[in-house]
């Protein structure tokens, strides 16, 4: 069986708006594993006229493990993986950026509003702006909370123009081993446990509303993998954790095109929230609770089992 996780890219052209509209596609370890070496470069003409491109690290791609993609504004396709970072222009790739450690980056994130692309691993963090590139290090301000071992994966840039940062150590079997770190007017902020009382953050995304809602992944608890991994919201500047036992926790993460990965939740048009909720599990006894589909109706969590009943007059965003 071949576990190589591999990126297959479709380039579409759009005539009327004159730019290049990338779909990008991961297929990611677990999921499926249907592409082989010997098809590197292979190029495949699809019948609704899309070019299929695959690349891997024969190509120049660092690394079968892809973290992020995105096309940025003036048309340059950027590929994150957990081996580096690279910049593609057609089929050309490049290390941009040698000289200050952007593709040894593991993870990039694109601030589209603000035209800016922030790269980081767990020790440094790098902004460029399409022009000037300023590195971040522990030196200035630059430590996300964790241990040794800890990843820098939930990255956002909200409506007001502030950076959030998740972190999380693995094996996630260790309470307040990761959490929040703010980078806003120039400077790192910790967000202390006090304050957002969350374990490993594992997601950031905002809402139509201004509000920024935060995932957890929880620790390894009385048994359960992902036990207290609560939703919390931060709005009108005051954090609320989401705590109670019949509240969503453990949401899903997924590429969430253009903007990168992040939490699986979607808004409808009435502005509830719905999440996609994994629960925690204990494998001894193989059981998993708290998992399922949720709504978020502006004050609590509710289970839905039936969709349904709701799809007759709601509209997702």
């Amino acid at each position: 069986m071949n576990c190589k996780v591999d990126i297959l890219i479709s380039y579409l052209w759009n005539s009327r708006r004159d730019r290049i509209v990338l779909y990008t596609i991961l297929f990611f370890l677990g999921i499926t594993t249907i592409v082989h070496p010997l098809f590197s470069q292979r190029t495949i003409e699809t019948q609704a006229g899309a070019t299929l491109r695959l690349y891997s690290p024969e190509d120049g791609i660092p690394s079968n493990q892809p973290t992020n993609a995105f096309v940025t504004n003036d048309g340059y396709l950027w590929i994150s993986t957990t081996g580096g970072t690279v910049r593609m222009s057609g089929n050309e790739i490049e290390d941009f950026g040698a000289e200050f450690g952007i593709p040894l980056m593991q993870q990039a994130y694109y601030d589209r509003k603000r035209n800016t692309i922030w790269f980081n691993d767990a020790n440094s963090l790098i902004r460029f702006d399409g022009q000037n590139v300023r590195r971040f290090n522990a030196s200035d301000g630059f430590l996300p909370p964790g241990g040794s071992r800890k990843d820098v994966v939930a990255q956002y840039a909200d409506s007001d123009g502030r950076f959030w940062m998740g972190s999380y150590t693995p094996p996630l079997d260790s309470p307040r081993n990761g959490g929040l770190l703010l980078f806003e007017d120039e400077r790192f902020r910790e967000i202390s446990y006090d304050e957002l009382p969350l374990h490993n953050v594992g997601g950031i995304l905002e809402t139509s509303d201004g509000s920024v809602w935060f995932t957890s992944l929880g620790f390894l608890d009385d048994g359960f993998y992902n036990n207290h991994a609560w939703v919390a919201r931060l709005k009108d500047d005051t954090f609320e954790v989401f705590d109670t036992p019949d509240a969503c926790r453990s949401v899903h993460i997924e590429f969430r095109e253009p903007d990168g990965v992040g939490p699986q939740i979607i808004e409808d048009i009435r502005g509830d929230l719905w999440f996609h909720c994994a629960g925690k599990y204990n494998p001894g006894i193989n059981e998993r609770q708290g998992h399922g589909l949720y709504r978020f109706n502006g004050t609590a969590f509710e289970g839905i089992d039936r969709i349904n009943c709701y799809l007759q007059d709601i509209t997702l965003r």
